[in-house]
């Protein structure tokens, strides 16, 4: 998984990079288990999104959009077993802020 220049997701795939419909900003960290969270394409602003998603084969689908206090500079996560501590770096005014979250798996 990675973000090209123009803000897509890449997939890898036995066939090669392929760019997925989902757009995110720089900032991207695997949670386990197929999730990860990524900073929005959006530009830096007073408040920023980070995007939950997940991976399922060669297919990625949005679960989840968090609203942060601030611009979203990093993402840094602790897998567990079926959650992740995830850490949001946000930069508001000439404050950077580190948010914790915890991210678990919907259960059916």
């Amino acid at each position: 998984m990675a973000v090209d220049p123009e803000g897509r997701l890449l997939l890898a795939t036995a066939d090669g990079p392929r760019p997925s419909v989902l757009r995110a900003g720089p900032a991207l960290v695997s949670l386990g288990d197929g999730l990860f969270a990524a900073a929005s394409a959006s530009a830096p602003g007073p408040a920023d999104t980070i995007l939950i998603f997940e991976r399922d084969d060669d297919e990625l689908r949005l679960l989840q959009e968090v609203e942060a206090p601030g611009a979203v500079r990093a993402l840094a996560s602790a897998p567990r077993e079926g959650a992740a501590r995830l850490l949001a770096a946000v930069e508001s005014g000439e404050r950077v802020t580190i948010l914790p979250f915890l991210v678990r798996r919907a259960t059916p």
